[in-house]
């Protein structure tokens, strides 16, 4: 119950009923596909996945150097175990090249020879795509 202002007597309320119509919306179902299509899809997620698997491949290889100094990081302690101090280490460079069976990496380094000298070298290896060591290239 509502009151009017000013009065005391009350003032009955208005109801408002909303009819709901209820409405069925029907979808005209899709035309079937064509062959041109259909092979379109499958070409799509062909590529898709050979993206896929191309982009995991590089993560594996990337995953091998050291985001710091850009060293292979198993090559990089391949050559200090084998050198005369392996504390003088220096890393200058590392490049390397990807020959899809596996990758050839280039590392230049400084360290100290057996007459306390400082020299520069050049090591080559190849490892795998995962990382494991196969040879020395020189």
């Amino acid at each position: 119950m509502a009151f009017a202002i000013g009065s005391s007597t009350p003032e009955p309320t208005k109801q408002v009923k909303k009819e709901v119509e209820s409405t069925t919306i029907i979808k005209p179902s899709p035309s079937p596909k064509t062959s041109a299509q259909i092979e379109a899809e499958k070409k799509k997620k062909e590529e898709d996945k050979k993206k896929k698997k191309e982009q995991e491949r590089l993560n594996k290889i990337k995953a091998q150097f050291s985001v710091w100094d850009g060293s292979h990081t198993k090559f990089k302690e391949f050559i200090k175990n084998n050198m005369n101090d392996p504390d003088s280490f220096e890393h200058v460079e590392t490049r390397y090249s990807d020959n899809k069976t596996f990758i050839l990496v280039s590392t230049k380094f400084k360290g100290t020879n057996t007459f306390g000298g400082v020299v520069t070298n050049t090591m080559m290896a190849k490892y795998s795509i995962d990382g494991d060591f196969i040879e020395i290239i020189e």
